[in-house]
């Protein structure tokens, strides 16, 4: 069984132009506003992010910290479940899991936290969808994975265009 990713950057943006009234309020921010928008709401899907564009919001810095406070529906913690047999054991395989769900959940992070100085994992820590993503998924699963996973995965996302120091981990 593979879950439903929430959308990218350009996904969620284009949902959050398509509520009434706020496409307006979007086209008249900033680059930097839009940026720090896109971040916000990593991980959030499409009820998430309308629950949120239809809350009372007296400014972009507002709205802002409203979708990253927002719940998501996504459980990063579920995918230590959905790898390995057993949480008892020190080390999981990804081959036991779904990789390429994973590296897709890991492209929607870089995704969302990617550019400007500093590491996206760096970035993305300073949000709390971020932070939840960094403890469950970087720490809590990736350094539990054998050496010849990490390995592999690190080959899966570079494919992908992430940058990863995962073989290090």
């Amino acid at each position: 069984m593979y879950l439903l990713l929430p959308p990218d950057k350009e996904g969620r943006m284009a949902i959050l132009r398509g509520f009434d009234g706020l496409g307006a309020h979007l086209s008249s921010v900033g680059r930097q506003d839009l940026t720090r928008i896109t971040r916000a709401s990593a991980f959030l899907a499409y009820k998430d992010l309308q629950l949120v564009a239809n809350q009372p919001w007296s400014t972009v810095d507002d709205f802002i910290e409203r979708l990253d406070e927002a719940p998501r529906s996504v459980s990063f913690y579920s995918y230590i479940n959905r790898f390995g047999e057993s949480l008892s054991e020190n080390r999981v395989s990804l081959f036991n899991g779904p990789r390429a769900e994973l590296v897709g959940l890991i492209r929607l992070a870089y995704d969302a936290w990617d550019g400007g100085p500093g590491s996206w994992i760096d970035v993305a820590k300073r949000h709390p969808s971020g932070k939840a993503f960094a403890i469950a998924i970087m720490r809590d699963l990736i350094m539990k994975f054998d050496v010849q996973s990490k390995k592999a995965l690190s080959e899966d996302l570079t494919k992908a265009g992430i940058q990863n120091d995962i073989v290090d981990m």
